[in-house]
């Protein structure tokens, strides 16, 4: 896995991986077309395919142009904007792109390879939510999908004396039985923490939340109520109080919480205004960025779980 913070596309050709710098620039179309500052030549592509927007300076949203074919982003259609993580693929018509980002944040933590909490997430939206939360907090962390084994990577960073403070696992994104991680967790590792966490649920029932917590977890909590998350409020800080548990002397910045909600409430609302219809580029005076022809990744490519950058 790679350290590198720079967003980039990842655009599979005959020749190998092309990697494709998102820099300079908030919006890119992709297309057939000459004009697109992402030129695509697949005759499965319409001219003008879809547009990955920029929002707020960091966050990275794809868009479908009402292309003749249709674009997907980790095979589900996209029908609306879709928030890209690290990892994600694409496909426009029969090309097939990757999206990379950092795994770590804030960045500087990368240079340590350590974090504080660790997210196992599937969800772009909830694990947003919750970077930029756990970030408003002063915390670092890093973020995972499903193809981390998590066995794995705890035993590699026990080696390493790497270990973080928390888990923060979205049940979706896991893969083996629960019961039996946290189970081996409570036996081997005692003082890592972890809370279970469903993206897709609004409420988790008392019975499964006994169970879990008797396995050694700390809850077992329901998805954020976006978009309206301001409305939520106490149900946000009760997230948060539960991971402040795994940390001494820690006080919850209710300021900084506030200021996270509205801008994150903001970033919902942009993205649901941003244009699908498609429309002629206009020529940047920007030069697109250098695209080096690289050898396609093999077990990089099928680990690719990072997150997404923090500004300060």
């Amino acid at each position: 896995m790679t350290a590198d913070t720079t967003p980039q596309l990842l655009i599979s050709a005959p020749t190998g991986i092309k990697r494709l710098q998102l820099l300079a620039q908030t919006s890119w179309t992709l297309g057939r077309h000459p004009s697109s500052l992402i030129q695509l030549l697949d005759n499965s592509i319409s001219r003008h395919h879809a547009r990955i927007e920029v929002l707020q300076g960091r966050h990275f949203f794809l868009v479908d142009l009402g292309s003749r074919n249709g674009s997907t982003v980790n095979q589900q259609p996209v029908s609306k904007p879709v928030l890209l993580k690290h990892g994600d693929r694409i496909h426009l018509g029969q090309t097939e792109l990757f999206f990379e980002q950092s795994l770590f944040y804030p960045a500087d933590v990368a240079a340590m390879d350590r974090a504080d909490i660790v997210m196992l997430h599937q969800s772009s939206l909830q694990g947003k939510i919750w970077q930029e939360l756990l970030l408003s907090q002063n915390l670092s962390l890093r973020w995972e999908t499903g193809a981390t084994n998590l066995r794995h990577d705890i035993e590699h960073r026990v080696k390493t004396q790497k270990l973080p403070k928390i888990l923060i696992i979205d049940v979706q994104a896991y893969s083996g039985s629960l019961a039996s991680f946290c189970r081996w967790s409570q036996e081997h590792h005692p003082d890592l923490a972890i809370l279970l966490f469903d993206s897709t649920q609004r409420q988790i029932a008392l019975e499964e939340r006994q169970q879990m917590t008797a396995l050694g977890c700390i809850d077992f909590l329901p998805a954020f109520r976006e978009p309206n998350l301001l409305d939520n409020v106490a149900g946000v800080v009760v997230h948060l109080n539960l991971v402040s548990r795994a940390f001494r002397d820690t006080t919850l910045r209710q300021d900084k919480l506030f200021l996270t909600l509205k801008k994150l409430e903001e970033l919902l609302q942009l993205a649901s205004n941003l244009p699908v219809a498609a429309s002629v580029p206009v020529p940047q005076p920007v030069a697109v960025p250098h695209q080096e022809v690289v050898t396609p990744p093999t077990l990089e490519m099928q680990d690719m779980t990072m997150i997404t950058r923090h500004s300060k």
